[in-house]
This record gives structure tokens, C-alpha cells and sequence, in this order.
């Protein structure tokens, strides 16, 4: 992987990290329109790996949250890695090189 894309990484789990200290303590735009709608008390169709932006059972509320937007990141950047070497073997597959060239 490039060094450039170490980069990248390294300062989107260190936004994540530091986004829940800066998140609002206010209801979230699907949060209130599912209030409006009497909704909000609904059960969900799938369980939350993280309910509330927080992992479950750590005790501090920052902690938790930025170890569940840790892992948000986490799951993006393996999932988006994955993509581009699945293309990058496609395009090489096909004869398109895939060097960036």
C-alpha cells in the first residue's frame, strides 16, 4: 500500500476517535423524524452493533463512543481496501494494467 494511503488511514481513525467529543448531544435528523411519525420507540429490524455510537459495556461514555467510531472506520477502510484489490485484479484480468498508469 502506498504511503500516501498509510496517511490517509492513520487520519481518518484519529478523526473517529475524536468526532464523538464533538458530536451534539441533540437527536440526529432519522431520530426525529421517527419521533415525528410516533415511531421512535420501534424495534429495529436488525440489532445495532454499536446502539448510540457506543460500544457496550465500557463505562466511559467517550471511551465508548470513540471506540465505536474507531471501529465504524475500521470496517470502511478494510471494506474499501477489499474493493480496490478486487477492481485492481479485475482490470489486470482484462489486460487494463491497474498500476495507475
Amino acid at each position: 500500500m502506498p504511503k500516501a494511503a498509510w496517511w490517509i488511514a492513520a487520519a481518518a481513525l484519529l478523526a473517529a476517535a475524536a468526532a464523538v467529543f464533538l458530536a451534539s448531544p441533540w437527536p440526529d435528523a432519522l431520530e426525529t423524524f421517527l419521533a415525528s411519525r410516533g415511531l421512535e420507540g420501534s424495534e429495529a429490524p436488525l440489532p445495532a452493533p454499536a446502539p448510540d455510537y457506543a460500544v457496550p459495556g465500557v463505562g466511559h461514555p467517550g471511551l465508548a463512543g470513540s471506540l465505536a467510531g474507531l471501529g465504524g472506520v475500521l470496517v470502511v477502510l478494510v471494506a474499501l481496501w477489499g474493493l480496490g484489490r478486487a477492481l485492481v485484479r479485475k482490470g489486470r484480468a482484462e489486460g487494463r494494467g491497474g498500476s495507475g498508469s
